[in-house]
């Protein structure tokens, strides 16, 4: 069975480190709301940008960590 105790933990940690409600309104404020197309762009670009810096924090810790 699954240890849903630390995946828990995980996930309110990595909520806590991302943040992402006070990333809004500087997300808001950086892109012309007027146009659907360029939020979405940005919104992609800015989630794969996280996601590559998450996971190199990852797999660095990982090795510093070992």
């Amino acid at each position: 069975m699954p240890e849903y105790g630390s995946l828990l933990q995980a996930m309110i940690a990595l909520i806590a480190i991302a943040n992402p409600l006070a990333a809004v309104p500087a997300f808001l404020a950086l892109v012309p709301a007027r146009d659907p197309l360029a939020v979405r762009r940005a919104a992609t670009r800015v989630a794969l940008a996280v996601f590559a810096i998450l996971l190199g924090a990852v797999l660095g810790g990982t090795l510093v960590l070992e």
